[in-house]
């Protein structure tokens, strides 16, 4: 027992030696406290890893079966396994910028497994060595002895590191929590809701400037976002710009009887009747649509503060923001930190019919001599139902849960739908209609079993149903109609960009999509959710969390029995996801 909790000890610093490949791009921070956390973090983590086996297999094998000759051989494939896959993942994640995952195993070519294989040949002959040459100085050490070494070189440090990176997440310190995308398997610990209800850090956004400065300095983070100066000329009279989102609206709400409001505005709109949101939650789908990037980019952005460059380069335009998300905006989706992170004085709304009044008032107290941009976010749809409110599809005694849950989705469709119509009447009566880009939208979709597989609400599922929006753009000079292709809410960047702000680059240099006008339909989409992410194509929705993958038949979302793994485009779309990680 002694014997093989030391040689999985060596096995960790011998993983910390092939890791150091790892740190050849990492940009080392100038801060002490930074970079004895980098140092804690990086030897604790690789120490953890090479114990792992030992904890989860040999030691109750050990227990169970006191064997030498068995104890000695698994110890071994053990040893040269975790060795090889975490050289093949620093190879991998240098070439790349991804670590290895189930699905990116599946994916990789033959050459890779073909060295894979070569390293693990190696390695099992050097563990082979290793426990012959360590078996007569392990096998007689005390136990106690074993102990004080994990716990004084192992565990110490790894609680260190992490009680460092739980107050460096709390308290936006970039230079820690930054490393995290550097290390296989490294899910660092955070508690920053408990430490601010304990009142031993700040709610509100850190508004120091020289902290600003600080997160601003590109070498604090891993962002390197957008990949290329944005080269722009904006007009000397934009236009006005207005958001409306409605919180997991579906594509068949726009109907007369459920979302009159809405179902008249797309009369004189154009309609995109194949977009598809870039998340199956709140924060995922506002992600995509203000970033036009994967939802997965979320931590790294919300932890760096760094904005979208098209909110950017609307305020350097002298824009006016007025922003009204329904909740406070650091609440739901941590757009305080994110795409509004530079807009001072937000303001939080509660319910529909606030932020609507709240939004009139302000358009009305603005600077007429300014451009303004709106973002107004009605989220009644997924909070059940509004009994005070009319139904508008009734049901029966006997209808299905899933029966009576529409109903209620339909009411409170119909509620924020009357919401939204306040506010165009009054950007109409105001004079502002004609000068004013409205793009009226969702975050998500919303299913009610319709698969049979039962998968209801939303962030359940990688669905059509979950995953399409509506996206009505009424753009002054452009004539009303119909758009088919495929288009997402990647798009949404693009488009400013290039057709407000006379952007030169190409959608490439900080986004995932195209024009809405004049781009290629998307052949594939990242979308996520909270805990994972998926890879949506025409004809497969392929899953990936950090153990397993499965495929999907997009038309009815069950198993596929016969998937085409298209490797070319899972590769390119998990390269998609760290492309804009820094070099």
């Amino acid at each position: 027992m002694a014997w093989s909790g030391g040689y999985f000890l060596l096995i960790g610093l011998i993983l910390a030696v092939i890791g150091l490949r790892y740190l050849v791009d990492y940009p080392w921070p100038h801060e002490g406290i930074a970079r004895l956390y980098t140092l804690l973090a990086y030897l604790s983590h690789f120490a953890v890893l090479g114990l792992a086996p030992w904890l989860l297999v040999v030691l109750p094998l050990a227990l169970l079966v006191p064997s030498r000759g068995l104890v000695v051989a698994v110890s071994v494939a053990l040893g040269a396994a975790t060795l090889a896959a975490v050289l093949v993942d620093s190879l991998v994640f240098a070439e790349d910028r991804f670590h290895l995952s189930v699905l990116a195993l599946a994916i990789l070519g033959w050459s890779t497994w073909g060295f894979a294989l070569v390293y693990l040949g190696i390695f099992l002959a050097l563990c082979a060595l290793l426990a012959r040459s360590t078996w007569a100085r392990l096998a007689n050490v005390r136990l106690r002895a074993l102990a004080l070494v994990l716990a004084g070189g192992v565990l110490v440090p790894f609680l260190a590191a992490q009680g460092l990176h739980i107050w460096a997440d709390a308290s936006f310190y970039v230079p820690i929590t930054s490393f995290t995308p550097y290390l296989p398997l490294y899910r660092p610990w955070t508690a920053r809701d408990p430490l601010v209800k304990a009142g031993l850090v700040a709610k509100a956004r850190p508004d120091d400037p020289a902290l600003l400065r600080a997160l601003a300095t590109e070498r604090q983070g891993v962002l390197h976002y957008p990949l290329a100066p944005l080269r722009c000329t904006p007009p000397a009279s934009p236009p006005n710009i207005l958001v409306i989102g409605l919180d997991a609206m579906r594509p068949d709400a726009v109907d007369p009887r459920i979302a009159p409001n809405v179902s008249r505005f797309a009369e004189s709109a154009i309609r995109f009747t194949n977009h598809w949101s870039g998340g199956n939650g709140t924060r995922v789908g506002l992600f995509s649509l203000f970033y036009g990037l994967p939802p997965t980019y979320w931590r790294a952005f919300y932890s760096e503060q760094r904005s979208p460059v098209w909110i950017d380069e609307m305020q350097a335009a002298g824009y006016q923001l007025g922003i009204f998300p329904g909740n406070p905006p650091d609440k739901i989706v941590g757009l305080d930190r994110t795409a509004f992170r530079n807009v001072p004085d937000l303001v939080a709304t509660r319910g529909d019919a606030e932020t609507a009044q709240g939004w009139i008032r302000w358009l009305g107290a603005r600077d007429p001599k300014r451009p303004f941009f709106g973002f107004l976010f009605f989220e009644s749809a997924p909070g059940g139902c509004l009994p005070s409110y009319e139904q508008v599809t009734p049901v029966s005694a006997g209808a299905s849960e899933m029966e009576r849950r529409r109903s209620c989705y339909d009411t409170a469709i119909h509620f924020a739908d009357a919401q939204t119509g306040a506010v165009l009447d009054d950007l109409a009566a105001r004079g502002l209609a004609d000068s004013t880009i409205v793009i009226i939208t969702s975050d998500h979709g919303q299913e009610f079993d319709e698969n049979k597989l039962g998968f209801h609400g939303h962030g359940s599922s990688y669905s059509h149903y979950q995953l399409q929006t509506p996206f009505l753009l009424r753009w002054p000079g452009r004539k009303p109609g119909v758009v088919t292709r495929r288009t997402s809410h990647n798009d949404v960047a693009p488009t400013l960009l290039k057709e407000i702000f006379g952007c030169a680059n190409p959608p490439s240099d900080y986004s995932s999509g195209g024009n809405l006008f004049s781009g290629p339909e998307w052949d594939w989409l990242v979308a996520a959710s909270y805990t994972n992410f998926a890879i949506v194509q025409p004809d497969y929705v392929t899953i990936s969390t950090s153990v397993s993958f499965e495929t999907r038949d997009a038309a009815d979302y069950r198993i596929s029995r016969e998937p085409r793994v298209d490797r070319e485009v899972l590769l390119r779309a998990i390269r998609e996801t760290s492309r804009f990680q820094r070099d």
